[in-house]
């Protein structure tokens, strides 16, 4: 998929942005929704409250958890042990620290 295919997907009201509410059902879908403020905080590089095309794609190549990124761009999945990947719950402990 590509970048702008993932905001598509993202932008439920179809205005060209995410808003907080659309990045919660992102979120919710991975059991992330409480980490809802300091996520879209850390991607909203701007602070005009909406995410553009070049912050969600900025977020999803660099710091989305693993797992959302496959979904967003469509990726097969193996499971996580296999690949080597963190569950939701490790990924945010270890971006919150690099924040």
């Amino acid at each position: 998929a590509t970048m702008a295919a993932v905001l598509t997907q993202l932008d439920v009201n179809g205005d060209g942005t995410v808003n907080r509410s659309e990045l919660r059902k992102l979120l919710f879908d991975f059991g992330l929704s409480r980490e809802l403020a300091s996520v879209f905080r850390a991607i909203d590089k701007d602070a005009d409250h909406c995410l553009s095309l070049a912050e969600v794609t900025e977020w999803v190549l660099t710091k989305a958890p693993p797992i959302v990124r496959r979904k967003l761009l469509g990726l097969s999945e193996g499971t996580a042990a296999e690949q080597g990947l963190l569950n939701c719950s490790e990924w945010f402990a270890n971006a919150m620290v690099e924040l």
